[in-house]
């Protein structure tokens, strides 16, 4: 577990694209859960209405949580990925592109106007982006031997670092 919340080390390609497709069925199974939720929480079925907007609020609560746990733990493992190629961390900034421009469409418009197509526009265009990068490192392989941020994964050095 403690691999998955450091972003030290590298991960190879199949690391990457195994917890890449592991990390979007957990999110689909904490939305549906949500969603399902959401729907026992409506009025008909609960007569307290303040109660299941309580309830409500704390979901969100714990769903905006999660998701960021989730999000920390994807740029722990594209900042390990990177790093197998021999780049720095802050690249996945690319990854998180258009995580970043639907923030600031959302909750920015009190300093950034952004509305309409335009916004649209930022936003799949930078979604489009991550897309991209997220290929890219699965096609692109890593460096052989060790680099300035440790052992090839899956090598004997890496193992007893590991261990």
């Amino acid at each position: 577990f403690g691999e998955l919340i450091s972003p030290q080390g590298r991960v190879n390609r199949l690391q990457f694209a195994l917890y890449g497709c592991g990390n979007l069925v957990a999110m689909g199974v904490v939305g549906f859960a949500a969603q399902a939720l959401f729907d026992l929480l409506q009025p008909p079925l609960i007569m307290d209405i303040g109660h299941a907007t309580s309830m409500r609020r704390f979901l969100i609560l714990a769903l905006v949580l999660v998701g960021l746990i989730m999000l920390y733990g994807l740029f722990c493992m594209t900042a390990k990925r990177l790093h197998d190629i021999g780049l720095p961390a802050v690249t996945a900034v690319l990854m998180f592109g258009g995580t970043l421009t639907d923030a600031v469409v959302t909750f920015g418009n009190a300093w950034l106007p952004l509305e309409g197509e335009l916004a649209d526009m930022l936003t799949i265009g930078a979604y489009i982006l991550a897309l991209l990068f997220v290929i890219a490192l699965i096609v692109w392989p890593g460096k052989a031997g060790e680099n300035r941020y440790g052992a090839s994964p899956g090598t004997m050095e890496a193992e007893a670092v590991e261990g």
